[in-house]
């Protein structure tokens, strides 16, 4: 139910993606794009370690539903998803196909536990899948699918983690920070705690190291899948201009979003500024914004199941 007060914010928020809607380039054919992020990324371990977390008084993860259903999709999920796509095929018998946005990587937290919380280390996704029960063959899976053009990996970020922000609550020995990592997740999400948001950096030398781990992540995702991603979208939807240059001299053509970009507080006068965008619109270096008009997402309330 919406409260009355907040109607008129949903209102503007309505007419001004309407409005960037309308902007965006049109097609004669109906085309439907599946577009799925944080495929390889930690969320939480378990609905156990979950509920371990909130037992022991783990208070900063209960901001959100994602913490309760997302973690790396097992073999089950992945047959499932499988079976799921092949069985829908369009006018011309193609099988639906799902870009998935991926991470490439995870922290490694046994050599960051080893270097008392002074160095970050990260690991391939694919090292951090053998250590889940019912992973064995997932990334097995993973590569069935994109064989059987059901799967088309895309490029998300190295991790889905602003890692020099979590290393200073580790070493500062933040409780709920602490408490997480012992369970080898980082899914916090309040303000004091919030280390999702990969890009949203505050100074120089954080711009430098994200756009170093974006070069290094695309690099990793083609070492993994075996071709270079053409396109990229932002964890949280927040980068910089910065972003789209390395990621345009590393080959991505194409930016994936919504129709606001959220802008880092670096170069920002410390603020969360926003940018506009719609289909088709094409930055300085020639990349093609692809813009969602439509979200679905189960785990939310009904005004988020398919918001359009």
């Amino acid at each position: 139910m919406v409260h009355l007060k907040n109607l008129p914010k949903l209102i503007l928020a309505k007419l001004a993606n309407s409005r960037m809607m309308l902007k965006g380039k049109k097609f004669n054919k109906h085309i439907i794009v599946l577009e799925s992020d944080d495929w390889g990324s930690i969320r939480m371990p378990s609905i156990e370690v979950y509920n371990t977390l909130v037992k022991n008084g783990v208070s900063s993860i209960l901001g959100g539903k994602y913490n309760q259903v997302d973690t790396l999709a097992s073999n089950d999920d992945l047959e499932l998803l499988l079976d799921i796509l092949s069985s829908v095929k369009d006018a011309n018998g193609n099988p639906a196909k799902l870009t998935m946005n991926c991470v490439v990587a995870n922290p490694d937290f046994e050599k960051i536990e080893k270097s008392n919380y002074e160095k970050y280390y990260y690991e391939p996704f694919t090292e951090t899948l053998k250590r889940y029960p019912n992973h064995d063959r997932a990334f097995a899976l993973w590569q069935e699918g994109i064989s059987n053009k059901l799967f088309r990996p895309q490029f998300h970020g190295r991790e889905h983690l602003n890692f020099q922000k979590w290393m200073t609550l580790l070493k500062s020995g933040n409780k709920d920070t602490l408490a997480c990592f012992n369970f080898r997740n980082y899914a916090m999400i309040t303000d004091e705690t919030e280390v999702l948001e990969a890009y949203n950096i505050k100074s120089k030398i954080e711009n430098e190291l994200v756009l170093k781990s974006i070069s290094e992540g695309l690099d990793l995702f083609e070492n993994i899948f075996g071709y270079r991603s053409l396109s990229m979208i932002a964890p949280c939807y927040t980068w910089n201009d910065d972003i789209e240059d390395i990621a345009y001299q590393k080959g991505v053509l194409y930016i994936q979003g919504t129709y606001i970009q959220l802008l880092p507080e670096y170069m920002s006068h410390n603020r969360r500024m926003k940018r506009s965008h719609y289909l088709g619109e094409k930055n300085r270096n020639g990349q093609i914004y692809l813009t969602r008009n439509c979200f679905f997402e189960p785990s939310q309330s009904s005004r988020y199941s398919a918001e359009q």
